[in-house]
């Protein structure tokens, strides 16, 4: 996983956080420039289960990305790749599913930042979605499995430690979030 995801000079430990994520015990591990908590700056975010294995990553560390998409055959053959090299047991029993063009966001120095990425899911055996978003450049923007799927309210059923507004809903200091984000409080 190192080759995949070098943290960023600079980025320090702000929090590691336990949690229950699908009804299971997480560890969230937050880390931020020069080890300063800031909410909804840049950030990486580390989920792991309690056997020490990923469960996701969130990298908003920078948007300077340049130049275009790969095909979407390489883009998924880069997925899989991933997947293989981060969770080869778990790789197995994924099917990819589709590419979406999203964005994400982070805020720096008081300005928002932007950046296209492709969000590529992956259905698996155990009936979780999964994915991975990569930016322009192929970097790893995000990994993560076991999604659920709370088809009642139409949106999203696992808790959403990695996301900054997700955490200020839950923790009642901010809005709710619109579907398909996870409901944060019932």
């Amino acid at each position: 996983m190192d080759d995949l995801m070098k943290m960023p000079d600079g980025y320090e430990l702000v929090s590691s956080m336990p949690h229950m994520r699908n009804g299971q015990s997480v560890m969230v591990n937050r880390y931020q420039p020069a080890g300063e908590y800031v909410e909804f700056g840049p950030r990486e975010i580390v989920i792991t289960d309690d056997q020490g294995e990923l469960v996701s990553i969130s990298n908003l560390t920078r948007s300077d990305f340049e130049g275009k998409f790969a095909s979407r055959t390489a883009l998924v053959e880069r997925a899989m790749d991933i997947w293989e090299q981060v969770l080869p047991h778990y790789a197995t029993g994924l099917t990819f599913l589709r590419i979406e063009r999203q964005t994400r966001e982070f805020v720096a120095d008081g300005v928002s930042q932007s950046f296209p990425v492709v969000w590529i899911k992956f259905g698996h055996t155990n009936g979780s979605y999964n994915w991975v978003t990569l930016a322009t450049d192929g970097s790893v923007i995000e990994i993560e499995r076991e999604s659920e799927w709370d088809y009642g309210r139409g949106r999203r059923a696992t808790e959403m430690w990695d996301n900054d507004a997700w955490v200020a809903a839950y923790e009642n200091r901010g809005p709710q979030l619109a579907a398909p984000g996870a409901v944060a409080r019932a």
